[in-house]
């Protein structure tokens, strides 16, 4: 995801329109050039039409002057420009999956700004991987991050080796891949980007042995452990799976019961 959204808290106090539907409005990529319009259309990651995504125009010289629309039914937006400043687009849509909901970053195929005389076509589309473009202080990629750290009982991840099984279709109903990971160097944390984003199943071993595993914000340890993509923070737009491992093996742990297994919580022995 886009680790800075700058554009995200300008447009919230920009002028916020609401894009109108005209009838015959073009369904297809490719939209007809205009000098002095903006226009596109929005898809998922099939190229099936996105209706009611947010499609921001950014205004690339000036704070606080930004228009937001919405697609239309067909995934088309178009808008008249002023005849002064430049531009560039991005966009945003929202998706539901296990309870949860996503603000997707979508990708436009013109990332670089434009005049507004001129006018552009810019597309955009869901993806589920990717670079995002660096333009105007933008950074990081469209799929989530993993990050694990090393539990308090663990000197490294050196050695760690991750496996993520997704459950069920990705974000955009996909079918997902088992994803290894096989940490290297002293670390103590280790980061994987640009994962397509899900639901997993986490397993983690060191030399054979199976770890622990603690999500962040659980109370205790897990041998495999199910988790969904969350927000880096409350109400962040970047999205992650969060945790912890150890090999359980201190006398720091204690053992609690767990729901069809045993889970270790992470305390240290009263002094």
């Amino acid at each position: 995801m886009i680790f800075d959204h700058r554009f995200r808290r300008l447009c919230l106090s920009g002028l916020i329109l609401a894009a109108a539907c005209d009838a015959g409005a073009s369904t297809g990529a490719d939209l007809p050039s205009t000098a002095g319009v903006v226009s596109g259309l929005v898809t998922d990651t099939r190229g099936r039409p996105i209706a009611d995504a947010a499609v921001v125009i950014n205004n690339a010289l000036w704070f606080n002057r930004n228009i937001v629309l919405q697609s239309r039914a067909d995934g088309t937006y178009r808008y008249e420009l002023p005849a002064t400043d430049a531009w560039y687009v991005r966009g945003t849509t929202t998706v539901t999956s296990n309870g949860r909901t996503y603000t997707i970053d979508l990708k436009p195929d013109y990332p670089a700004s434009f005049a507004g005389t001129e006018g552009h076509v810019v597309n955009l589309q869901w993806v589920m991987t990717g670079e995002v473009p660096k333009d105007f202080g933008h950074d990081g990629f469209y799929g989530g991050t993993v990050q694990m750290d090393a539990g308090w009982d663990l000197f490294d991840l050196d050695g760690v080796l991750l496996t993520l099984t997704p459950v069920g279709p990705l974000l955009d109903g996909s079918a997902g891949q088992a994803i290894n990971r096989t940490v290297v160097g002293t670390r103590g944390t280790d980061l994987l980007l640009d994962v397509p984003m899900g639901r997993y199943r986490l397993h983690a071993t060191r030399n054979g042995v199976a770890l622990k595993i603690r999500l962040r914000g659980a109370a205790g340890y897990l041998e495999t452990v199910t988790a969904d993509f969350e927000p880096a923070y409350d109400g962040a737009t970047v999205y992650g799976l969060y945790f912890a491992v150890g090999d359980g093996r201190s006398t720091g742990w204690r053992v609690i019961a767990g729901p069809g297994a045993d889970s270790l919580a992470d305390a240290r022995p009263s002094p």
